[in-house]
């Protein structure tokens, strides 16, 4: 479900259910070491490691590492570089340092942590101890990236869209990508809620990046918010880039 490398080319995979746990590879896919027990899922929303984890920053100078726990879990919890468990925070809740499903997680210059709390409609942001420090309201945001390139000192913000089928396809409710500056102003807005698989227009945007120029690239989890309702069923477009400037 979440995926990262860290400026050693190491990847962090973190395995949603049933798989229950975060690994860390080397560059050819050896095994450095894995946090959980493959195949064990702690007790739903106990705040034990792991519920279906969802997401992890890596801190680029100290390696420590922070995990969003997750679709059955409602805690970040926070690892030395080694893999080693150092402190965790969060409970179920709309409380400023609750959680109603974290599902991405980010580090803004080094010294913050930007959490998709995605069912709150909000992202929290906290110091690396897990002091609670602001939230800003958006429309359901599940994925969260610092920009690069081009988009050196800006945030990619992906929103969903309503859960809701009142709501579905109303223009301006979620299924955009934001791009905004540190203090949480959106800079600019891409697609406008969705229309089967219109250009621009997002089905499900679950996970963002930027590659090294500033490319946006968006992965989706279109089949099986759209793609499976059709009749018959199809794959449809799951990735897409975008050159931003």
């Amino acid at each position: 479900h979440g995926i990262e490398i860290d400026l050693d080319d190491n990847i962090y995979l973190v395995d949603d259910g049933p798989g229950n746990f975060v690994q860390k590879r080397n560059n050819n896919g050896d095994i450095i070491f894995t946090v959980g027990e493959r195949g064990k899922e702690a007790p739903w929303q106990g705040g034990e490691m792991f519920n279906r984890p969802t997401d992890i920053a890596i801190h680029p100078k100290t390696g420590e590492l922070f995990v969003s726990d997750g679709y059955g879990n409602s805690r970040i919890h926070k690892f030395d570089q080694l893999g080693n468990h150092v402190i965790s925070w969060g409970n179920p809740g709309t409380d400023p340092g609750s959680f109603n499903l974290p599902h991405n997680i980010c580090l803004i210059n080094d010294n913050y942590l930007w959490v998709c709390d995605r069912e709150n409609f909000r992202v929290q942001i906290f110091d690396k101890e897990g002091s609670f420090l602001d939230q800003l309201h958006f429309h359901r945001p599940q994925s969260i990236f610092r920009g690069k390139g081009n988009l050196e000192g800006f945030i990619l913000l992906a929103e969903a869209g309503t859960g809701m089928h009142t709501q579905e396809g109303v223009s301006n409710i979620g299924n955009i990508i934001r791009v905004l500056d540190h203090d949480g102003n959106t800079i600019e807005k891409i697609g406008d809620s969705y229309s089967g698989e219109a250009k621009n227009q997002f089905i499900s945007p679950h996970g963002i990046t930027s590659n090294s120029k500033g490319d946006i690239i968006v992965a989706e989890v279109s089949f099986t918010a759209y793609g499976s309702k059709l009749d018959p069923p199809r794959e449809v477009v799951s990735i897409r880039r975008w050159n931003f400037e």
